[in-house]
């Protein structure tokens, strides 16, 4: 039976032991040891399992007395972690078991080892000592004690427009009593005045140096300076170098790192009262354009009200905020016709005409009209799958978009995209001719050559028609180059160019993506027309990235 009392502590060598003999009956196990121990007045010292179990081994194998250690004194100690980057130190203190307790004077020869110059926090270090003391033997403590301070680098510059942009106007119905509110009166003109301020440049800021632990400085980067740039109908006021102001009343329009102003006429209705509109700027309209009316701006056009078989031409952007609609002439012509040098933007149209040279947006349905876009048509309501093409034509460029397209009654409707996919095709077919003829004239060229030296022709000759073999080398190099760019434009027309259904796809439209088409026959799903090197497709849209084949 152990007791206490049998377990032996060695001051110098700092351990405890016991002795057992071998016809001491029952041999303890290694429980009965760990009993002994952890009842003893020597419990805080760090226990050695794996030597009672080897010295019960030798004890069963022994004719003499074994002693076992028991257990060690081991002093408490500090280690610091620095992060690769020297901006966090992390130390780690362990608890004594039953020997000294790491002491400050440690911790301090530590950080002078790894040369710890700045950012150590007090209030860690003593937070680190509190937790400890609280702690069992050999337990460790983890604390961050010291951080360096990152570089703040300075802001660039900016600009901070001062007005607001006709494109950033929440409209909404305005109150005409306490009970009712006009829908055809959406807010009041956001147009400014001479003099007013436009826009101001913020300089940049330099930022603040910060440090490592080592002490090393960290240097903060100085912000970049932006450009203010002076628009037509502005000026950088001579008082505030940072400051635009309006030289004329108008509409304001952003440009590249400053703003501009177009001086605008607005209206509130045009019609017989009016006469036609043709105007040197931009022109907004607050109520309705009346059937037979022309309206005619260099800069843009923004009817807040209806269009109803009118004719509009814009140097820039059209938007209508209601709808554009006409009628068929007796010759098939449509009498509502808009034309844009930008961007065309309505909420419906119905037997019209849009022509741009930007992108067209008809934010509800589209039926029985003509669209041509130089950019991409987008037709219907995404967020809740309302709208559609019903019936029509559509040339875009670039590409075309629907929630729905086609009627259930097969209205003929036609979409075609890629409008320039002849050109880039023709230019590649000319560009390979080209190939072939200056093949033709270097094969040429070079038998000639080697039939003036067979002919022993003078010198000139022969160096002239070398030349010449060059020069149609030359071609023939910069030729492959310009092959090589045009079928990259041909490589990007099959990857871009597509006609995406959202919604439903019904039968009798005419896809036509490039020089390929097809008629549909029955109804689909989401959709996605486009072509390949194989041809044309028609496969179920999926909205994510598809991979081409």
């Amino acid at each position: 039976m152990l007791a206490a009392d049998m377990l032996q502590w060695d001051p110098s060598l700092r351990h405890l032991t016991l002795t057992l003999h071998p016809n001491q009956q029952p041999h303890p196990s290694s429980a009965d040891i760990e009993r002994v121990f952890q009842h003893s007045r020597f419990n805080v010292l760090q226990p050695q399992p794996r030597e009672w179990q080897a010295g019960l081994d030798r004890l069963n194998q022994s004719t003499s007395a074994v002693t076992i250690e028991i257990a060690k004194a081991v002093d408490g100690y500090w280690q610091l972690e620095l992060s690769p980057d020297y901006m966090e130190l992390t130390a780690s203190l362990t608890l004594p078991c039953g020997g000294q307790a790491a002491s400050i004077n440690d911790l301090l020869l530590l950080l002078k080892q790894k040369k710890i110059e700045r950012g150590l926090s007090r209030s860690a270090i003593i937070g680190l000592f509190e937790r400890h003391k609280q702690g069992n033997p050999g337990s460790t403590y983890q604390q961050v004690i010291a951080s360096g301070k990152p570089p703040q680098h300075g802001q660039d510059g900016y600009l901070e427009k001062l007005v607001t942009l006709a494109s950033e106007r929440h409209l909404t119905p305005q109150a005409r009593d306490v009970n009712r509110v006009d829908m055809r009166d959406l807010g009041s003109n956001y147009g400014i005045e001479r003099g007013q301020p436009l826009m101001r440049r913020h300089p940049p800021t330099t930022g603040a140096d910060g440090y490592d632990l080592l002490g090393r400085p960290l240097a903060a980067h100085v912000g970049h300076p932006v450009p203010l740039v002076a628009g037509s109908g502005t000026i950088i006021s001579d008082q505030d170098p940072d400051l635009l102001l309006a030289t004329c009343a108008g509409m304001p329009i952003a440009v590249a790192n400053g703003m501009a102003v177009e001086e605008q006429l607005q209206l509130a209705q045009v019609d017989i009262r009016s006469g036609h509109i043709n105007f040197n700027g931009s022109v907004e309209i607050t109520g309705n354009v009346d059937e037979g009316m022309k309206v005619i701006a260099s800069g843009n056009i923004v009817v807040r009200g209806i269009v109803e078989g009118a004719s509009l031409q814009a140097g820039g952007n059209i938007e209508v905020h209601q709808g554009v609609i006409g009628r068929q002439r007796d010759d098939g012509s449509l009498n509502c016709q808009l034309a844009a040098g930008g961007d065309i933007k309505v909420k419906r149209a119905q037997f019209c005409q849009l022509q741009c040279f930007g992108n067209i947006e008809v934010q509800l349905q589209c039926s029985h009209s003509q669209l041509r876009s130089d950019g991409t048509v987008h037709v219907g309501e995404p967020g809740r799958m309302q709208g559609g093409l019903y019936g029509g034509v559509v040339e875009a460029r670039l590409g075309c978009t629907c929630v729905e397209l086609g009627t259930k009654a097969g209205a003929e409707t036609t979409v075609k995209v890629g409008t320039d996919y002849s050109k880039v095709k023709s230019k590649l077919d000319q560009l390979l001719q080209q190939r072939t003829e200056f093949s033709k004239q270097i094969i040429a060229t070079q038998a000639q050559q080697k039939q003036k030296l067979r002919e022993g022709a003078e010198q000139a000759e022969i160096e002239r028609l070398k030349t010449l073999v060059e020069e149609y080398k030359q071609q023939f190099s910069d030729n492959s180059h310009a092959i090589d760019e045009q079928q990259q434009k041909l490589d990007e027309f099959y990857n871009q160019i597509d006609i995406k259904v959202l919604k439903q796809l019904f039968p009798r439209v005419l896809l036509v993506v490039g020089q390929e088409r097809q008629l549909t026959e029955k109804e689909h799903g989401p959709s996605q027309a486009f072509v390949d090197h194989s041809g044309f497709n028609l496969d179920a849209y999926i909205p994510a990235p598809r991979r081409r084949k």
